[in-house]
């Protein structure tokens, strides 16, 4: 198991005080004190949390952010990932898409599978035993290093599993999932989950949180950019027609300003969307619950209707997720998909790959196409939360997408548009009603800012947080 190991990553101190002008004096006191009240109880424990990618991801984002705020409140948080081989990855990418009910591959989760998954938790748990103290306060993210939970339980670590995926609904493939996973789940402290409905029944309701995710309105994706930046990024990463212009700088979230080196890898046939042209744009992995060729294939089909309306369809390059092994495969069969469709559809549906290599250049180029667009799509099959809905909400931009999963919490009558998973008919006739309603479109941009300015920003969740972890403290 040499390709199994476990790395800390390093997280610079953000003050939660850079929010002030966002969230206002009365909601940072609240902030501030409930971190005092915190601190006091932890008596110099740790918080940790585990996951499995560094980069790439809902997970590893909110990390990085929440991580940065908790710290600059002066509490000790660290950030561990764990690693493992290629097997390894395919079996927990095979029980994400059946948390979810799909079936993925064909593979099985059986006693093989089993022994695998534990095998890579027992040489990941060697390491994290040296680094662990038996009075910290443990946040494993997600089904990846779930397996650690017995070893960080009988150390004698406070232990928390949250879980950012899950269905409304119940099927075999749910089923053999969360069997699966049921072991590692015995006597931990607490489980956090997005909705009350993921988790499974049969955990102890007594130790259930629902805490919902968040943005960070101070990152490189949230800031405000004007017009002229956008246009500038866009002709820069080749998604937009004009010129980049003379030397193309950012401001890096330590504050340094550096320059935007990278472009997108896009497939397009002729030149890129005109500036004046409406834009929509889906920002998703390449996973086949985020159904891109379904938004692909529902755009082409009804082009008529779509005005002079481009598409973009916006994923990480390939390599830039270590822990999804059938990313490529979904992308190449997105290839496939567009180059079946005609000509002039080819022509308005581009396919764009962003650099993961700079994380903060990646969060730059999402944020100027989500600026840029006229409506924004996430149109899953399934979804634990929608970040890039929240994302689309606080730029004021309405927002169509499935009624699935965690997507409910975020888009309500008047901030967007929900149509049934799957249904790519309902979808269509959503989006060409809004490409044809400027003044509808900004009304719900407007009311989506101020839902995602109540309910999606870092203080709501750092408070949740803060009063799960104290309540671990007195426990």
């Amino acid at each position: 198991m040499g390709d199994a190991w476990l790395n800390e990553v390093v997280v610079r101190d953000r003050s939660i005080g850079s929010l002030r002008d966002t969230i206002g004096e009365s909601r940072l006191l609240r902030v501030e004190g409930a971190a005092r009240q915190l601190l006091a109880a932890l008596r110099g424990r740790r918080i940790v949390n585990i996951n499995s990618t560094p980069t790439g991801g809902g997970a590893a984002e909110m990390l990085q952010n929440l991580v940065a705020y908790v710290r600059g409140l002066q509490i000790d948080c660290r950030w561990l990932v764990i690693g493992g081989d290629a097997v390894f990855f395919t079996i927990t990418k095979r029980i994400h898409n059946r948390v979810y009910g799909f079936s993925g591959d064909s593979g099985a989760l059986g006693d093989a599978e089993r022994r695998h998954y534990e095998r890579v938790q027992s040489v990941v748990a060697e390491q994290l035993v040296a680094f662990l103290r038996p009075d910290d306060l443990v946040l494993i993210h997600d089904p990846q290093p779930l397996g650690l939970a017995p070893a960080i339980r009988d150390l004698g670590a406070r232990t928390v599993w949250r879980c950012h995926i899950g269905t409304d609904y119940r099927n075999e493939f749910t089923e053999e999932a969360w069997d699966f996973l049921r072991p590692y789940l015995d006597r931990l402290d607490a489980y956090v989950f997005t909705r009350a409905s993921f988790a499974p029944t049969w955990l102890d309701p007594s130790r259930v949180v629902i805490i919902p995710p968040s943005i960070d309105p101070s990152s490189p994706k949230n800031r405000p950019l004007d017009g002229r930046t956008v246009h500038r990024i866009l002709a820069h990463c080749g998604l937009q027609r004009g010129e980049p212009g003379p030397t193309l700088t950012f401001v890096r979230a330590d504050g340094s300003r550096t320059l935007l080196r990278r472009h997108a890898d896009v497939l397009q046939s002729g030149p890129p969307a005109p500036p004046d042209a409406p834009l929509v744009v889906q920002v998703s992995r390449w996973d086949r619950m985020k159904d891109m060729g379904g938004v692909m294939q529902a755009f082409a089909d009804n082009l008529a209707q779509m005005g002079d309306a481009h598409l973009a369809l916006i994923g990480p390059a390939i390599t830039g997720y270590a822990d999804d092994p059938t990313a490529a495969e979904v992308l190449v069969d997105s290839v496939t998909l567009w180059r079946t469709l005609p000509h002039e559809a080819r022509g308005r549906i581009h396919l764009a790959c962003l650099p993961m290599t700079d994380p903060e250049e990646n969060a730059l180029m999402i944020n100027a196409v989500q600026r840029q667009a006229a409506v924004i799509t996430q149109l899953s099959l399934a979804e634990g939360f929608g970040l890039t809905v929240a994302e689309a909400m606080w730029k004021s931009k309405p927002v169509i997408a499935s009624r699935v999963g965690g997507i409910q919490e975020q888009v309500i009558d008047g901030t967007g548009v929900l149509v049934p998973s799957g249904d790519h008919d309902a979808a269509a006739a959503a989006l060409a009603e809004l490409l044809a309603d400027p003044s509808r479109r900004a009304a719900m941009g407007r009311a989506a800012h101020e839902r995602a300015q109540t309910f999606f920003l870092p203080d709501r969740h750092l408070l949740q947080y803060g009063e799960l972890f104290l309540g671990l403290c007195d426990r």
